[in-house]
C-alpha cells in the first residue's frame, strides 16, 4: 500500500505510534502508554498549501473486519485524513461495502490491490523500485534509528509517537527543542545520529507545511502577526501568554529588577523568512518531504543513490529549501555544524557522503549558540520579488 500511496504523491512513513506519557504515583520516571499504532500514512501537501492525509490499516487476517472499520475512522477523525484505506489479502465479506460508505473508508482488497497498483504506475526502474518499497528496507532504517543513548530516551519518544500527538502549532518548536537536547548530550556524531537528525528534518518538513496552511488560510498580508499567533496557540495562547509576561515582570519590578520576558523564540525572524520562501514557491515546497524520505531510506540507510525522477526547477528548488530546513535546525538546536554538511553532502551529491560522517569525539557535538539572525524581515518584498539562491550545477 505504501507503494500505492507514493505513486499518489504521498510521503509515506511506517507503524506510527499513537502514545501518552503519564506519570504514576510514587514513580519519578514516566511511563509511556501506547494507544495503537497506523501501518502506514502518508501525507502531502497540494499547490493550494491544503495538507492531504492517507492512512492505512493493512491485514492479513480475515476476521473482525467491521471492528477494525469502526477503529479506523475513529483513528482518521483524530488524524483529520480525507483518506482512508482498509487493506485485507482476503475478500470482504458480503455487508462490508455498505458499512465502508457509512464510514467513508476505503476497501482494498486482493483484486483491488493490483488494479491500483497498475492505476498508479512508478516512475522508476523496476529494480530500484522493488529495492525502496521492499519492507527490508523500512526494517533497516528502524534498526539504524535506534537505539539512542539512554539520557535521549525522551527525545526517541518525541520522534516515535509524541510529535503525532502534539497540537500542530507546538511541533515546530519542539523539533527544536529535541535537538537541542541531541546537542547537549554531547552525543558523537555516528550513522544512528546522523539518521536521527535526518528523520527530524523530515518530521520538520511536515511541521512546516502545517504551518504554511494554517497561515495562508487566515491570510498572506501580515504572515509576522499570523506566525506569532500560530505559534502561540492562537489568540487563547497568546493572551495567555501575555498575561503571564505582564505577571512576571510586575514581580521583576517588585524586586528592583528589571526582567523583560521574550515573547518570541529567538530564531522567529530566520523561521519567518524560511515560511516565506516555501510559499513563494509552492511546487518546491510540495516536493521537500518526499526528497526528505528518499535521503533517510534510499540513500543514507538503502544505498540506492540520488533519487530516480528527473530535476525539474522544483526539484532543484525544493532541494535547495530542504537544505535551508537542515542548516536551521542545526544553527537553532546548537548542533555540530558536521550535521548539516553531512545532509547537505546527501542532498546535492551523495557521493561525498563518506568524506564527512567520521565518527566525532564524543565532546564534540555541541557548538557554542550562534547569534540569531533577529533582522526585521521584509515579508512583503519577499512574497513578491526576491528569488531562492539556487546552488549552481
Amino acid at each position: 500500500m505504501r507503494a500505492i500511496l507514493w505513486a499518489q504523491g504521498y510521503s509515506t512513513r511506517f507503524n506510527v505510534l499513537l502514545s501518552y506519557e503519564i506519570t504514576q504515583r510514587g514513580k519519578s520516571e514516566p511511563i509511556n502508554l501506547g494507544l495503537t499504532d497506523l501501518d502506514v500514512l502518508g501525507v502531502r501537501l497540494d499547490p493550494g498549501f491544503r495538507l492531504h492525509l492517507a492512512i492505512a490499516d493493512c491485514k492479513t487476517v480475515s476476521g473482525r473486519v467491521p471492528e477494525r472499520m469502526f477503529w479506523l475512522a475513529g483513528v482518521a477523525k483524530f488524524f483529520g485524513s480525507d483518506t482512508n484505506y482498509l487493506v485485507r489479502s482476503q475478500p470482504f465479506p458480503e455487508h462490508v461495502p455498505s458499512l465502508a460508505r457509512s464510514l467513508d473508508i476505503s476497501l482494498v482488497g486482493p483484486k483491488e490491490l493490483p488494479i491500483l497498483l497498475n492505476t498508479y504506475p512508478q516512475s522508476m526502474p523496476e529494480e530500484l523500485y522493488a529495492r525502496f518499497h521492499d519492507f527490508s528496507l523500512h526494517e533497516k532504517v528502524t534498526r539504524r534509528l535506534s537505539p539512542l543513548p539512554a539520557e535521549l530516551r525522551d527525545v526517541e519518544r518525541y520522534r516515535n509517537s509524541q510529535f503525532w500527538m502534539d497540537p500542530s502549532h507546538l511541533a515546530l518548536s519542539r523539533v527544536i527543542l529535541s535537538l537541542s537536547r541531541l546537542a547537549r548530550s554531547g552525543s558523537g556524531i555516528d550513522a544512528t545520529i546522523q539518521c536521527f537528525f535526518s528523520d527530524m528534518v523530515w518530521l520538520f518538513t511536515v511541521s512546516l507545511w502545517r504551518a504554511c496552511a494554517a497561515l495562508v488560510a487566515t491570510g498572506l498580508a501580515d504572515l509576522e502577526q499570523s506566525l506569532y499567533l500560530y505559534l502561540n496557540g492562537y489568540e487563547a495562547g497568546t493572551t495567555s501568554l501575555e498575561r503571564w509576561r505582564r505577571a512576571f515582570e510586575a514581580l521583576g519590578k517588585k524586586a528592583g529588577v528589571d526582567t523583560p520576558l521574550p515573547t518570541h523564540p529567538p530564531y522567529f525572524s530566520e523561521l519567518l523568512e524560511l515560511i516565506v520562501r516555501c510559499i513563494r514557491r509552492p511546487g518546491a515546497t510540495a516536493k521537500m518531504a518526499r526528497r526528505a524520505e528518499w535521503l533517510l531510506s534510499a540513500q543514507l540507510v538503502g544505498g540506492l543513490g540520488s533519487p530516480p525522477w528527473l530535476n525539474s526547477d522544483d526539484d532543484v528548488l525544493a532541494e535547495k529549501l530542504l537544505d535551508d530546513v537542515a542548516r536551521f535546525l542545526v544553527r537553532h538546536g546548537r548542533l555540530s555544524d558536521r550535521y548539516a554538511t553531512a545532509y547537505s553532502a546527501l542532498v546535492f551529491d551523495q557521493s561525498q557522503v563518506e568524506e564527512v560522517l567520521p565518527v566525532a569525539p564524543a565532546g564534540e557535538a555541541a557548538i557554542p549558540p550562534h547569534a540569531s539572525n533577529n533582522q526585521p524581515v521584509d515579508q512583503q518584498e519577499l512574497l513578491l520579488g526576491a528569488e531562492l539562491d539556487v546552488p549552481g550545477p
